[in-house]
């Protein structure tokens, strides 16, 4: 999946959906498919990453995130007439005024011979109990919950399951983890909605009501002019959480995940 700029020529659809939104989208799908695919990989094996866009982060810069991240031997020269060497001399660009079809993006990946160790992120050494204060209080009972920080983000988990849970992030591939409570920028924390749908969640905090029609564009990851209380806020539908805005009064920011928003047409 990409966000399909060698389509452009072809499918008007395909310029009506572009945005700098979707290549980021597609930057990070594209990390995590080819991470999640690289242990079926075989020591000395062969991997063509390929993409029909034309921007360096589904590009370039992912295939560089391959050879630094990853157990790679190293990347295949393939000349072959008509394609163009990319920016970084890692892969190979086929644009539709050279070649007999529309524009893609590809590499070659050759994995070390020797690669039977897991991957970086495959087996976490990262997950640490957390000492900072992110202000959760305002938001959240924290009885007996715990704050740890795991790939650069923070997650809450009870406190009697905590410590069992940095035992089996070492031994096991781990896909979910407690109350993920979201990342600290440096403005201040970045809630994740799972915060906002916590069932220990206070009662007093901010929230705005949304109508249906206002949900629905929320949970696209949309925005849409919305009154209500400045500052991180609680939006709602028919009084049930959905997740976080940052209300900056003329205009907010919409914190829904964008992994998780609806795509089809409303």
């Amino acid at each position: 999946p990409c966000s399909g700029e060698g389509m452009f020529r072809k499918t008007p659809q395909a310029r009506e959906e572009w945005s700098e939104d979707n290549v980021n989208l597609c930057s990070a799908r594209q990390k995590r498919i080819v991470h999640d695919a690289w242990d079926a990989l075989k020591p000395g094996g062969y991997l063509i990453y390929s993409t029909c866009t034309f921007n360096t982060d589904e590009n370039e810069n992912n295939v560089q995130w391959i050879i630094d991240e990853l157990n790679i031997d190293k990347v295949v020269s393939m000349p072959i007439l008509g394609v163009q060497k990319d920016r970084e001399g890692l892969g190979y660009y086929c644009f539709p005024h050279t070649v007999n079809t529309e524009g893609y993006y590809f590499a070659v990946l050759q994995k070390a011979a020797d690669s039977f160790q897991k991957t970086k992120l495959q087996v976490s050494k990262d997950f640490t109990k957390s000492k900072e204060d992110l202000g959760l209080e305002d938001w959240i009972n924290l009885k007996g919950k715990e704050l740890y920080t795991w790939r650069e983000k923070y997650f809450l988990l009870p406190t009697n399951f905590a410590a069992e849970m940095v035992h089996l992030q070492q031994q096991m591939r781990i896909v979910k983890i407690g109350c993920e409570v979201g990342e600290k920028a440096r403005k201040g924390l970045i809630p994740s909605p799972d915060l906002a749908l916590h069932s220990d969640l206070k009662n007093d905090i901010q929230k705005i009501e949304l109508t249906k029609e206002q949900a629905l564009l929320y949970l696209k990851n949309e925005t849409f002019p919305l009154t209500g209380p400045v500052g991180l806020t609680i939006v709602t539908y028919k009084n049930i959480p959905l997740g976080f805005i940052k209300n900056i009064g003329n205009r907010f920011n919409n914190l829904w995940n964008k992994d998780w928003r609806i795509r089809r047409s409303l």
